[in-house]
């Protein structure tokens, strides 16, 4: 009978897979560890932490009237994140609170049941199809302080 090494020394000797498990560990692991929820009544809000401030990323039931909070685990509400509400087709109105400054894009893309938005003068960017297809919405003011659309 030889005397082997088992697989995964003999792998891990390779300084290739030092590299990419070092990579993995660097990268992916913290975009886990960033992505957290709060439940606030009856909704359970997802989110994504950056720095000091949180992006919104969905909810849940995403139906009615909602008003996005402004602080999420502890973190100030900034951005409505890309595709954070897409589909919500038994979304009526949403209210933005003043804390955001930028709404991503598709944000609230096929949004059928959305009829009001309100985007306070914080916003300053608006992403990329943030409203298409929201056949029920018939009007969005858009404040003076966005500067990107």
């Amino acid at each position: 009978m030889r005397n082997e090494q088992p697989y995964w020394e003999k792998l891990m000797k390779n300084n290739h897979t030092h590299f990419f498990v070092s990579l993995l560990v660097t990268l992916i692991i913290p975009i886990f560890a960033l992505a957290d929820s709060e439940t606030i009544g009856d909704y359970t809000w997802s989110f994504s932490v950056n720095g000091d401030s949180a992006t919104v990323t969905g909810v849940s039931p995403a139906s009615g009237d909602i008003s996005i909070p402004s602080t999420l685990g502890g973190y100030s509400v900034t951005s409505i994140g890309d595709h954070a509400f897409i589909w919500c087709s038994d979304l009526s109105s949403v209210t933005i609170p003043a804390s955001v400054t930028n709404i991503g894009d598709s944000a609230f893309s096929i949004c059928s049941g959305l009829t009001s938005v309100t985007i306070p003068n914080s916003v300053t960017s608006i992403g990329s199809y943030a409203f298409s297809n929201c056949s029920s919405l018939m009007s969005v003011t858009i404040p003076d302080s966005v500067t990107s659309i």
